[in-house]
């Protein structure tokens, strides 16, 4: 394992920022499951991860260079009707992308809000590392593209640009809440 990091849902080489082909149906069990020969193989295919990326909001003013790096760090979870894919204060650093289906925000119980395609949550945690302040369900079957921490923090500090651009557009998303 010297030269692999293994990452929720994947194996891939150190620094490279490659992810390899996943293991699993795509519903997340956790690690165990990266083992299991009778699983299937698939990975993100990445032309149909940069068109979900390119008309993200956050993401729309990224150049096709930087769009690519950032496929390249992220994974797709699938999840059922009436999962909960965050749970209100609950510790993770994930940046969540809604490929498919709908969700609902939930804080004390309550209905907030809703995610739709191309729409996006997790951004706070995942930048501050702080608890959820809210449960996130999915209303319909949904796939997403997840962005982890890590990865996400390594663009910026390679690229300011990114940076730049990423807090331009959090920002606007801020003001107008």
């Amino acid at each position: 394992m010297g030269r692999w990091r293994r990452t929720r849902y994947a194996y891939a080489p150190k620094g490279s920022g490659e992810v390899l082909p996943v293991v699993g149906d795509g519903f997340p069990r956790g690690p165990a499951h990266l083992d299991s020969a009778s699983q299937p193989d698939y990975h993100v295919p990445v032309p149909s991860v940069l068109e979900s990326l390119s008309s993200v909001p956050l993401f729309a003013n990224l150049t096709p260079r930087q769009l690519r790096k950032v496929a390249r760090n992220a994974s797709e979870d699938s999840y059922a009707a009436g999962s909960s894919i965050v749970t209100e204060g609950g510790r993770t650093e994930t940046l969540f992308v809604v490929l498919e289906g709908t969700a609902k925000i939930v804080r004390n119980g309550r209905t907030i809000a809703r995610r739709n395609p191309g729409d996006y949550f997790g951004e706070i945690s995942m930048i501050d590392g702080r608890r959820r302040a809210a449960s996130v369900v999915a209303d319909t079957p949904m796939r997403c593209l997840v962005l982890y921490h890590d990865g996400l923090r390594k663009l910026v500090m390679d690229d300011p640009g990114m940076a730049w651009s990423l807090l331009l557009t959090l920002a606007g998303r801020v003001r107008e809440s």
